[in-house]
């Protein structure tokens, strides 16, 4: 994959040029790496690209080639690393759960006793359950539109950003612009875990940059993006409570711009959508949700 030039030559300007590795990164805006902060001195690429409709992707946005989905392999590396199974032994029968549990001994252990033999044991459980994922080949699956009942393939588009909690590189790899607000897969040590905070990864200095290499959110560049849109759909999400920081980090941006945002659900079916259109009111209600997701997606 290419590394934009500009974002490269800013890291090699000062001291980050051997601590900052460019294809680590979690953003990708026209089929090139970057370094996910959009000061105009850095990138003129980022700072002037806005989309017209940003797709927030889930699980449900993706399939495994031969059936299933992610959750298949999570689940079967969670038991492997003993934290699934039955109630009577102390093990949780929930997956997120489970993520929940890393998440909590990676951000608590540097605190106790011995943090470091501490931590190097649970990094390496979280290291071991995302890096599955980079064994299993995902695509994206279609559309589903229960306003006129049609399944809309997802072309790539210049005006389309997918911004994707999933640790899989089924959409990273399939289009353009991208960001893995989690992370990837193929980088697991520097991925987020549910409840963990999502804000410690949004680099402002130059310090920040060096501390979390690429594996950043880009927070101003996000905002950009999220108030010139005109269109955001929710695409196989269950917009699960884990994760309800990201979608109230979201709201802060979208409500701004109430008038001029209108608001899709997709999924496989359209049972998922009745679903998906409950949780989105719960969390974005003065926003309208457009039915038809024909004119919200780029042809």
């Amino acid at each position: 994959m290419h590394h934009c030039e500009h974002c490269l030559a800013f890291i090699k300007k000062g001291k980050l040029a051997s601590k900052i590795d460019l294809s680590r990164s979690f953003t990708k805006i026209n089929g090139v790496l970057h370094l996910g902060f959009n000061g105009p001195q850095v990138c003129p690429t980022l700072a002037s690209y806005i989309p017209d409709t940003v797709v927030l992707a889930g699980n449900g946005a993706v399939e495994m080639k031969g059936g299933g989905d992610c959750w298949t392999i999570l689940k079967k590396e969670l038991a492997t690393a003993g934290l699934l199974g039955q109630a009577d032994e102390g093990k949780y029968q929930d997956e997120l759960d489970a993520l929940t549990w890393i998440a909590a001994h990676c951000d608590f252990f540097g605190k106790t006793i011995k943090p470091e033999a501490a931590q190097k044991l649970i990094l390496g459980i979280k290291t071991k359950v995302i890096r599955s994922l980079h064994h299993c080949t995902t695509s994206p699956r279609e559309m589903h539109c229960s306003a006129c009942i049609k399944q809309l393939p997802v072309l790539d588009s210049q005006k389309l950003l997918i911004l994707t909690t999933n640790w899989d590189l089924g959409l990273f790899n399939h289009f353009g612009n991208v960001i893995q607000l989690h992370g990837r897969c193929d980088y697991p040590e520097q991925a987020v875990l549910p409840l963990q905070n999502i804000s410690a990864l949004m680099a402002q200095t130059l310090p920040d940059l060096e501390k979390l290499n690429c594996g950043i959110l880009p927070g101003p560049f996000l905002q950009q993006c999220l108030e010139g849109a005109r269109y955001f759909i929710f695409w196989g999400t269950r917009l699960n409570i884990y994760d309800a920081a990201l979608w109230n980090f979201l709201r802060g941006f979208l409500k701004s711009n109430v008038k001029d945002v209108h608001l899709g659900i997709a999924a496989r079916n359209a049972e998922r959508c009745k679903e998906g259109k409950k949780l989105v009111e719960r969390f974005f209600p003065s926003i309208p949700i457009q039915g038809c997701l024909c004119t919200m997606i780029p042809h």
